[in-house]
Formats: structure tokens, sequence, C-alpha cells
């Protein structure tokens, strides 16, 4: 027969599991950095991207590649953001269908903005990086990391970095 203090402290073992079970559901999603989410996920993208790097992004038409590259500039040409997406079959009904998740997003975009944004992805992810640099992450599903861009706009004396954000 179980006695109060038994049961009291089977039900203390059983809360504090649950407690762990939420927090490293809820650090597993975080840290994803939106890599393996479905195509809802890319308005979200888009929005926290206009929100760091202050720029409006209008999406591109797609041709061919309309279901695994989804292209988005500002109307300067200063800012591009690029996501691929990964096909997958699924199940569904007894039948087979194609999912299609995100594999990997590129942001090109003026240096100081990419750096803000670099540095609040960073923080999102602080729980589970493994290894941080000024411009580098390994986190625990995935890889950011941002590169400097010559190309036309630095013959204007405009500094242009790419955040890229991979799976491992």
């Amino acid at each position: 027969m179980l006695d109060d203090k038994s049961i009291r402290m089977k039900f203390y073992l059983l809360a504090f599991l649950l407690c762990i079970t939420q927090i490293t559901i809820g650090q597993n999603k975080e840290c994803k950095l939106w890599l393996g989410e479905p195509y809802d996920t890319i308005d979200v993208i888009k929005q926290t991207a206009e929100k760091y790097l202050q720029f409006e992004l209008k999406q591109l038409p797609n041709g061919d590649n309309i279901k695994t590259m989804y292209e988005m500039r500002d109307s300067e040409g200063l800012c591009i953001l690029k996501i691929w997406m990964k096909q997958k079959k699924v199940l569904v009904g007894g039948a087979m269908t194609s999912i299609y998740n995100i594999n990997s997003i590129k942001i090109t975009c003026l240096a100081e903005r990419i750096d803000g944004f670099f540095s609040a992805l960073k923080e999102k992810v602080a729980l589970c990086t493994t290894e941080a640099t000024k411009t580098n992450a390994v986190f625990s599903s995935g890889r950011m990391f941002i590169e400097n861009q010559g190309g036309d706009f630095s013959k204007k004396n405009i500094a242009l970095s790419t955040l890229t954000i991979t799976p491992l």
C-alpha cells in the first residue's frame, strides 16, 4: 500500500519529468531556425528578415522551381532572401504524396544589418549552440555563417554580406 509520502514523491518526479520534457521540446523547436519546417514557415522567415534587415521583400516569380526554391528581393536590389526546399515523400491516406520542407536559407544584404540579424539568431539558438564565433555558429540541427561579398555594390562603397543557414 502507498503512503502519502510515496504518492507525493511520485507526483514530484512526474512533474519534474514533464517540465524537462517541455523544456527540451521547446528548445528543439527554437534550435531548428526553420530548417526542416514546412512551406508555411516561409512567411515567418520573410517577416523576421524584414524586421531585422529593415527592407520590404517581394517574392519573385519562381518559374520551374516553384516548389524547391523561393526568392525575394527589395525594390533596390540591396537585400535578397533565398529559401531552398527539400522534397520528402510521405504516405497520406494510403497514397504517396510529396511535401516540401525548408532545407537551407541564404540572405544577402547590407553588412551591418546582416551582423545584427546574425546576432539575434545566435541568441535564439544560444541554449543549443556548440560552437560560436563572430561570423559562425553551430547549433543542434544546423550551422549559420556570414560571408563578406564584393559584387557590383562594392564599387559604390556599399558593404554586403551573406548569411547562410544550413543543416549539419
